[in-house]
């Protein structure tokens, strides 16, 4: 297949290009002026591209995966924020629209139906009214959502599990159709037609698959995969994914790109590849051609294939295309045949192969391409020639005498035209001994190998009736299996929040017991605090008392003393007085003197011992009053130890009950 490698100087890079991966570059709607790019550093970015300056960005809060236009100056995103935002360009100004339950990994824009399509990893694409903005619905996938496209009012939509789901976005009710890929692994990337006839497809498996949305028969079987994006490097054939695919709206080609580095365009009706372009620094993560195709945005930038390793420099690079590179190649098609009266051709069918040349290309002319066949005979021309066109072969059959080919001219090829493509003609004339036995016998199998491939295309549709009606009924089991699972988590968060309000009453019953031990402990250090201040008032007052006893023992003792010297100073001035009388009876006088000084000291004595005696008592009565003080203290003691036990045996049975309670719930 030959091809052209373009490079030179019809390129340039962007300016400040985003700090991380970049995930997606869409150019605006009515021009190639302006370009946006979502990038994983969180940003979304505008770029005038002519000018290679960023008009602004704006951010999320996570990395961004996906970007569109919804008009000129209005632009929506979504990412691994879950969050879906639509900015004005003209205003710098943003709004949140809605959210996912997980990262959105797809935004587009369906300006027949005016909505605005997200596709995320919760199993969920949802329509968007970009008037308001609102939800405008939301409808399950069978697996998560790794790319969708937009062909006029229908979406293709495909997920994990090589799922491809085709959706009218007039009426979402049901799936319109419900495909698997062709492809064996991952899909990477769908994008439909401009002529809105069909789809390409990509995986990681560096193969892309052209497919067609018409289920007829006739037009199936016009879809094909082919290989692409491989390198043999080491003899080794090493294969990159297919990571991006844009159509050119003009001529309904598409470029392809790869972790090879490498982007291809390709002719999807003549199954050609048109051109490649040289390799860029890494691999190619979004492809996006302008309106009017005159330019191609390229993001180059490393996608982990190899894990987290030193890797060249992401970058943007803006390409001018050319019609060379991006039109398709028309055919080789006859404009015309001249023949020379005097001729000479065998009676037989003649077959002309003609390289490069699609059927639906007939219809026009090729300018530039002339193909002659020049014939020399000498004998006049007895008979008929008939051509015909069938799968791509003109047969000429010829019904004369006497004839045979004596020379064939080539193709002359205008080279301004068509500057890749060489192709040439050749003939095979068929032997003339094929009889009518043979030929009839041809047609016998012709016929029988026609029934036979109706009979199995018969049992093939059969088949695919089967797995279609299998499919759906496991469509419904798994809509059953969802219903159940929401329902069943529906009850567990009834149940969960009948738990949570429990738990919310423990604890105010908690709190509510709580306050009221902390308050019994304040009406008991009250209690306390009270019985501490009757003691020590008793305290005092029993002090006061054995001070005022002793005060009165002491006054007492001081008035006995006081006594008992004034008696002593009677006595003495008695016996001053009585010096005068006689001796004997002074003596007698002073016996009995002596022996009532005796007397009154034994009384004073005895006095003195009994108020002992009575402070003993005292003493006696107020140690017992102490013992009992004591003891009622200590009974107290015991009691409040006693309501103590109790409150906390009381607790021990409530939290028994709330256990037992929590396990019956459980």
């Amino acid at each position: 297949m030959s091809f052209l490698q373009m490079t030179g100087s019809n390129e340039f890079k962007l300016n400040q290009t985003p700090d991380d991966g970049i995930s997606s570059v869409k150019f605006s709607p009515n021009t190639s002026q302006f370009l946006l790019v979502s990038s994983w550093d969180t940003t979304v970015r505008l770029y005038d591209v002519p000018a290679n300056t960023m008009r602004l960005k704006y951010q999320h809060s996570g990395a961004v995966l996906d970007c569109a236009f919804y008009d000129p100056t209005h632009a929506w995103s979504g990412g691994l924020d879950q969050q879906l935002k639509m900015h004005d360009l003209n205003t710098d100004q943003e709004s949140l629209v809605g959210a996912h339950d997980a990262p959105i990994r797809c935004v587009e824009y369906c300006p027949e139906v005016n909505v605005m399509v997200t596709g995320s990893w919760d199993q969920t694409v949802k329509l968007w009214d970009p008037r308001t903005p609102c939800n405008a619905g939301t409808f399950s996938q069978p697996e998560k959502v790794y790319t969708l496209s937009v062909s006029g009012d229908r979406l293709i939509v495909g997920t994990a599990g090589r799922r491809v789901l085709v959706w009218d976005l007039r009426n979402m009710g049901y799936v319109q159709q419900r495909r698997e890929s062709s492809l064996k692994y991952q899909t990477r990337c769908i994008r439909a037609f401009p002529n809105k006839q069909g789809y390409v497809l990509s995986s990681i498996e560096g193969r892309v698959a052209v497919e067609y949305l018409d289920p007829s028969p006739e037009i199936q079987k016009k879809k094909y995969a082919f290989k692409c994006h491989r390198l043999k490097e080491n003899n080794i054939e090493q294969i990159y994914p297919v990571n991006a695919i844009s159509f050119h709206n003009v001529h309904n080609t598409f470029a392809t790109g790869g972790s090879d580095g490498f982007v291809n365009i390709w002719d999807p009706f003549n199954k050609k590849r048109l051109c490649q372009f040289h390799r860029y620094p890494t691999s190619i993560a979004s492809l996006a051609f302008s309106n009017d195709g005159t330019t191609l945005a390229i993001a180059s930038s490393y996608m982990y294939e190899m894990d987290d390793i030193e890797h060249p420099e992401d970058g943007i690079y803006i390409r001018q295309v050319t019609d060379a590179e991006t039109k398709p190649k028309l055919g080789k098609d006859i404009i015309g045949l001249v023949m020379k009266p005097d001729f000479r051709i065998p009676s037989g069918t003649l077959i002309v192969k003609i390289f490069s040349v699609v059927s639906h290309h007939l219809s026009q002319l090729a300018f530039g391409v002339a193909i002659q066949i020049l014939l020399t005979g000498g004998h006049p021309c007895q008979g008929s020639l008939a051509l015909s066109w069938r799968r791509g072969l003109l047969r000429v059959q010829s019904k004369l005498s006497q004839a045979s080919v004596v020379f064939v001219g080539k193709a002359q090829l205008n080279p301004a035209e068509d500057p890749v493509h060489r192709s040439g003609f050749r003939w095979r004339e068929e032997e003339r001994e094929r009889g009518e036995e043979g030929r009839e016998g041809e047609r016998r199998g012709e016929a029988r190998r026609g029934e036979e491939r109706r009979g199995e295309e018969r049992r093939g549709e059969e088949r695919r009736g089967e797995e279609r009606e299998r499919e759906r009924e496991r469509e419904r089991e798994r809509e059953r299996e969802k219903r159940r699972g929401e329902e069943r988590r529906g009850e567990e968060r009834r149940g969960e929040e009948r738990r949570g309000e429990e738990r919310r009453g423990e604890r105010r019953g908690e709190e509510r017991r709580g306050e009221e031990r902390r308050g019994e402990e304040r009406r008991g250090e009250e209690r306390r605090e009270e019985r501490r201040g009757e003691e020590r008032r008793g305290e005092e007052r029993r002090g006061e008392e054995r001070r005022g006893e002793e005060r009165r023992g002491e006054e007492r003792r001081g008035e006995e003393r006081r006594g008992e010297e004034r008696r002593g100073e009677e006595r003495r001035g008695e016996e001053r007085r009585g010096e005068g009388e006689g001796e004997g009876e002074g003596e007698g006088e002073e016996e009995r003197r002596g022996e009532e000084r005796r007397g009154e000291e034994r009384r004073g004595e005895e006095r003195r011992g009994e108020e002992r005696r009575e402070e003993r008592r005292g003493e006696e009565r107020r140690g017992e009053e102490r013992r009992r003080e004591e003891k009622r203290r200590e009974e107290k003691r015991r009691e409040e130890k006693r309501r103590e036990e109790k409150r906390r045996e009381e607790k021990r049975r409530e939290e028994k009950r709330r256990e037992e309670k929590k396990r019956k719930l459980r």
